[in-house]
């Protein structure tokens, strides 16, 4: 069993010593502005398929309403699985959590992650992130990912996309680094809809973590 440290960096902590002389205040986030239901995350929890909302896309997807309320699509074939999950052994429970932004968001069903730093060269941007299942829970066989990367001053705002199968594993980690090098600013990430299909037909819903402005 894995062991994640939660990582809590309130909106405004950002070490100044990181950004030296120039700048003086981390300013206000537009994240959590404009989107600050993402900031209050739950835990990353299991939820269930309540019903079918909708037909099969041209890719096949059928979109259905989870038990949390959020909603997700899953092939034709998986339908009846995640309609009928084996919960043999498992509790499904939600915890409530504070409104501190997370860059690690740990749960009854396992950890999800996001952060932000300069690439290999030094230069902005670079965002990793990804998750990790708990065991005794089966492993995911598919996972959607999307997460939204922004420079508080403008000049660079990315959305980032990830989805696929993952032939049962417990963990998944992905990212993007940007093709040209940024200027130097405060950026931030957060994942903004992230979930993972176990064995069993749960899904396990990321709690999206959020990667607060940080001086790069």
């Amino acid at each position: 069993m894995r062991t994640v440290l939660i990582a809590l960096v309130a909106a405004g902590a950002t070490v100044a010593a990181c950004q030296g002389a120039s700048a003086t205040t981390v300013p206000t986030s537009k994240f959590a502005t404009a989107n600050s239901t993402f900031v209050n995350s739950a835990p990353m929890h299991l939820a269930s398929a309540v019903k079918v909302v909708g037909a099969a896309d041209a890719t096949g997807e059928v979109p259905v309403l989870l038990s949390d309320g959020s909603s997700f699509s899953v092939p034709a074939s998986s339908v009846t699985r995640v309609l009928h999950p084996d919960t043999t052994g498992i509790a499904m429970r939600r915890t409530s959590t504070g409104m501190e932004p997370d860059i690690t968001v740990n749960g009854p069903c396992g950890s999800s992650n996001i952060y932000v730093h300069e690439k290999s060269n030094g230069h902005p941007v670079k965002m990793t992130t990804g998750f990790t299942i708990r065991k005794p829970l089966p492993p995911a066989v598919s996972y959607k990912w999307r997460a939204e990367i922004d420079r508080y001053n403008g000049g660079y705002d990315y959305s980032y996309s990830a989805s696929g199968g993952l032939a049962f594993r417990y963990s998944w980690a992905g990212g993007h680094s940007s093709d040209a090098n940024y200027p130097s600013g405060y950026y931030e990430a957060f994942v903004t809809y992230g979930f993972a299909q176990l064995a069993n037909g749960l899904v396990c819903v990321s709690g999206d973590p959020y990667a607060a402005l940080t001086y790069l």
